[in-house]
């Protein structure tokens, strides 16, 4: 349960991987306003709950510099992880782009020569 908090209050996340999806299905305004500037107003009031959860789950005493260290691991492995994805996205977008192009030159070399 605490990962799947710490993945749907990551802001990075929700900006660039849910919402252009969840914008898909409902208004961008709702999403914007309601739903993830709502996620991004709870995180602070249920961060030290979340730590609880996760201490206790793990059986561990961790101070919060130990907190914070693993946060920030997680938050570099997330935008690497996203950057790869967008990275991906965008490649794939340019290929996409490119063979439309070829189709459409194709076309336009066909139809010249009749």
């Amino acid at each position: 349960m605490n990962e799947f908090f710490t993945f749907i209050l990551d802001e990075t996340i929700l900006k660039e991987i849910i919402r252009p999806e969840w914008i898909k299905l409902y208004d961008y305004k709702y999403i914007d306003k309601t739903v993830i500037e709502g996620l991004l107003n709870i995180k602070p009031k249920i961060k030290d709950l979340l730590n609880y959860i996760s201490s206790k789950a793990t059986n561990l005493n961790i101070n919060d510099n130990q907190i914070k260290e693993e946060e920030i691991k997680i938050e570099t492995n997330y935008k690497t992880l996203f950057k790869s994805v967008k990275k991906t996205e965008e490649n794939e977008l340019e290929k996409k782009k490119r063979n439309a192009k070829s189709t459409k030159s194709k076309k336009n070399n066909n139809t010249k020569t009749f």
